[in-house]
């Protein structure tokens, strides 16, 4: 188990809704949504790490190589658009299943010449089970890369049992 002390600082509230309104600059409302796992990805894969002043305030640091790992996950460091989508697809899969990127391991995918299927949403639903009794359902997190039709059918039977 990791523990550390750090200072809840108002001014990193400041900061979040910087970057909010920094997101919203181009005046466009209908943005996807960031969630929480979307930046712990986007920090793993930009190797974002947090390091503590002597106030005990937190604060984030950008590994040097941050560009050469977007290089190598398929994007334009400048633009962030898309420019390899294999190496994109190798990146999404690595991330969305290890919930970590390691160059190490991109490199050796894209050496080996593996081919990831193509970077798209997926449901991740949590299945819970009553307490009551036990069940045969699903009780782990299910990765459904399935139409919501059958998403819908595997939830509403989980729910009957």
């Amino acid at each position: 188990m990791h523990a550390y002390t750090f200072t809840d600082n108002p001014r990193s509230t400041l900061e979040a809704v910087r970057m909010l309104l920094f997101y919203f600059s181009d005046g466009g409302n209908g943005k996807p949504v960031i969630h929480f796992k979307a930046i712990r990805r986007a920090s793993r894969l930009l190797k974002l790490m947090t390091k503590t002043d002597d106030e005990g305030n937190l604060f984030w640091v950008r590994a040097k190589e941050w560009k050469s790992r977007l290089v190598l996950s398929g994007l334009d460091p400048d633009t962030l658009e898309i420019v390899d989508q294999g190496r994109w697809d190798l990146a999404w899969q690595q991330m969305s299943r290890t919930r970590t990127f390691r160059d190490d391991i991109q490199r050796r995918d894209i050496a080996m010449g593996k081919i990831a299927p193509k970077a798209e949403p997926f449901i991740r639903s949590k299945i819970l089970e009553s307490k009551k009794r036990e069940s045969p359902a699903v009780n782990s997190t299910v990765i459904d890369y399935l139409s919501p039709a059958k998403k819908a059918a595997l939830l509403g039977r989980s729910k009957k049992r």
